[in-house]
């Protein structure tokens, strides 16, 4: 902008008054010019900053773990010393305001038998790696940094041109406290009846606002996008972190059937012809059990919503059950020997039904790819899809294979792209059957006889069953030793909203009752054309829709006295980029962004 006016005074032959030299002048006019556009400039700048940030794109920093590990507020790190796995966990102890310590389980306090603000004595931090079951103990439990949460970038909503949408990782206006902001995952929208049931989502259009019973024929299950269910996958084991040192304390949950096999170092092969197969031990121990940290269910490998992040010694995660989880992931990378054909199965038992989808591979490397199911133990499999493949498992060729099993759909997926996919569509109260093996009616008596806490007892839900099943065969050319290797032989499992009850000593005004949509009969939630439903990813330890009481006395006059939802004045903009995650250390300083960890949100 200097360069303008710089030539504007150029061509002015005589602009100086008598008496006053030209260069003098010019110098003066410049500077004060110059000053004057850079003040403009100046000004504009911030201008559109605020604008941006006032109605397009702001920061915010995330303070706690109720979107972990999508998401991380404050938080420590480990790191396994013999598996190399990476993990979080939520701060352990907090001083006054609820600001969790800067350094937990610090060596003073510890040896002051100190409490924190919460009351809670002061201990080492003492945490299992999820992936070997190895305690972190000794000097790496002490004087462990509490990191800050993750900062994000928010793309505003702005109707009618970008409006919120299901699965949105949405920031809004806490109803109860308004001066908060609160970050969930979208998961109900405008208009909608919301039922959370074994741990999904079910909605149904209600123009009416009427609420229906689970057994309506117009229910639907809210399925996640692919890239939204890439990004919540929950890790429950990979081969890939099996310990290297110490391995002989460590026994793998994939258990091998028949001889051939051999579980070596991150490396599992089988060396035959035929039938072979891999279980998963749901009984075979994880890690020995924390009391009065967390139940005892989660010193196995059964599948369950156990977050890695909640293992902490205040009573927040121990009052809270773990439910069997039956939408899973089975993954892995298979490289059959030069000559070897390869067929492969997964397996799943689980809701009263078995599924199964086969890779069927000839041998000149195609086949086909089929999915069925039945009712468990009973009569002939239903063939759900088929689809021919141009590409299955090649020989002398490592090829990534995944199963999925998610929101009542099946499919196969080869090298990141889906080759077969499955939907079965039941109802709520078909699913809570299939889940419990009890009938809808039989459940709903049961659940009255419990005083309505029935269906939040995970004892009732039926635990999965985990199977790969392989059929090699040999060409004349291959090898006496010829088969098959694999590696990454990974589960893991999706979200699970749970179901609960407001406590009847938190001062709720439904204490006692279950939580919002959690029942088939009680506390249904119907939203009108301008609420939206949230749910935190970190479920058992969220506070949202399920758990809120009424809201603020401001917001309930001026804008929506409903509890548990969010109207859409309060709603800010979608979550889409981690631009500076929780920082390394230099000095004693969080000061270092851990650029690794630079995303975006799904």
């Amino acid at each position: 902008m200097v360069a303008p006016s710089h030539a504007r005074a150029a061509e002015a032959p005589f602009p100086y008054p008598l008496g006053m030299s030209s260069t003098t002048g010019a110098r003066a006019d410049h500077a004060a010019s110059s000053i004057k556009d850079t003040i403009t400039s100046i000004v504009i700048a911030f201008t559109m900053a605020f604008v941006f940030r006032g109605f397009v794109v702001e920061a915010f920093v995330i303070p706690t773990g109720s979107m972990a590990p999508t998401l991380m507020g404050a938080h420590m790190r480990f790191h396994g010393e013999d598996s190399g796995y990476a993990w979080q966990v939520g701060p352990w102890h907090y001083g006054p305001r609820n600001v969790p310590l800067p350094i937990q389980g610090a060596s003073p306090l510890i040896n002051r038998g100190a409490r924190d603000a919460r009351g809670i004595q002061i201990t080492p931090i003492e945490v299992a790696d999820p992936m070997s079951g190895r305690r972190v103990t000794g000097p790496a439990s002490r004087d462990v940094p509490c990191l800050a949460g993750d900062r994000i970038f928010v793309v505003k909503y702005l109707q009618p041109f970008f409006a919120p949408d299901r699965w949105d990782v949405a920031v809004f206006k806490n109803p109860t406290a308004p001066q908060e902001n609160f970050i969930k995952r979208l998961v109900a929208m405008p208009g909608e009846q919301v039922a959370l049931v074994d741990g999904d989502v079910f909605v149904r259009e209600a123009p009416d606002g009427q609420a229906a019973g689970w057994d309506a024929g117009d229910w639907r299950i809210a399925r996640k996008d692919e890239r939204t269910q890439r990004a919540v996958w929950q890790p429950v084991f990979d081969s890939g972190y099996e310990p290297l040192q110490g391995a002989a304390m460590f026994a793998s949950p994939w258990r091998p059937s028949g001889p051939g096999w051999t579980m070596d170092r991150r490396r599992y092969t089988f060396r035959g012809e035929g039938e072979a197969s891999l279980a998963w031990h749901a009984a075979g121990r994880r890690t020995t059990p924390f009391p009065g940290r967390i139940p005892a269910e989660v010193a196995t490998w059964a599948v369950n919503d156990f977050y890695p992040y909640n293992e902490n010694t205040s009573s927040s995660f121990g009052g809270v059950d773990v439910f069997p989880v039956s939408d899973v992931r089975l993954s892995f990378a298979i490289e059959p020997d030069a000559g070897v054909a390869v067929s492969v199965t997964a397996e799943l038992d689980a809701r009263g039904h078995e599924f199964r989808a086969s890779i069927e591979t000839g041998g000149d490397g195609r086949g086909e790819a089929v999915i069925f199911k039945r009712r468990a133990g009973a009569g002939e499999w239903t063939e759900l899809a088929r689809e021919p493949l141009t590409r299955a498992i090649t020989p002398g060729r490592t090829t990534n294979v995944e199963f999925w099993h998610a929101d009542q759909s099946l499919s196969l997926w080869i090298e990141g792209r889906r080759v077969a996919e499955a939907l079965y569509d039941w109802s709520p109260a078909e699913r809570i059957s299939a889940a419990t093996g009890r009938g809808f009616a039989r459940l709903l008596a049961e659940d009255r006889e419990r005083m309505f806490s029935h269906l939040r007892d995970p004892s009732i839900y039926e635990r999965p069953e985990l199977r790969w099943r392989f059929d090699v065969a040999r060409a004349s050319g291959a090898g006496a030793e010829a088969g098959f290797a694999l590696y990454r032989v990974r589960l893991d499992r999706d979200l699970f909203f749970q179901p609960g009850v407001y406590r009847p000593t938190s001062g709720h005004s439904l204490a006692g009752e279950p939580m919002i949509a959690t029942h088939p009969t009680e506390n249904p939630l119907v939203l009108t054309n301008e609420q939206f439903f949230t749910l935190g990813d970190n479920s058992p330890a969220s506070s949202d829709g399920r758990a809120w009481d009424e809201p603020d006395p401001w917001v309930a006059t001026l804008i929506d006295p409903t509890p548990g939802v969010v109207h859409q004045r309060l709603m800010i903009g979608k979550a889409f980029f981690v631009y500076f995650p929780a920082p390394h250390s230099l000095a004693g300083r969080s000061i270092i962004p851990d650029f690794g960890r630079l995303r975006f949100i799904w």
